[in-house]
């Protein structure tokens, strides 16, 4: 199934370090819907040892409380928000 936004796609994901493709991809979809921003905008400028667990741990903030998950993003990228 073609995606409208090739910049999250499984193949950019391994790109930026993602392991677990697919679960990955789905993680990013349901912080990106949590949060209210677009999937491009969460891995636009991330950076992390491990992505798989960073995305996981948002993502668990997030579905706790997404104010802190929302705010950790726009202090990481303030254009983006």
């Amino acid at each position: 199934m073609a995606r409208s936004d090739d910049s999250v796609s499984l193949s950019a994901l391994a790109r930026l370090g993602f392991a677990e493709l697919s679960e990955a991809s789905a993680n990013l979809t349901e912080l990106a819907d949590t949060l209210g921003l677009d999937r491009a905008a969460l891995v636009a400028e991330a950076t992390a040892a491990d992505p798989d667990a960073a995305v996981e741990g948002m993502l668990r903030v997030a579905r706790r409380d997404a104010d802190p998950a929302q705010r950790a993003v726009q202090n990481a990228c303030p254009s983006e928000t």
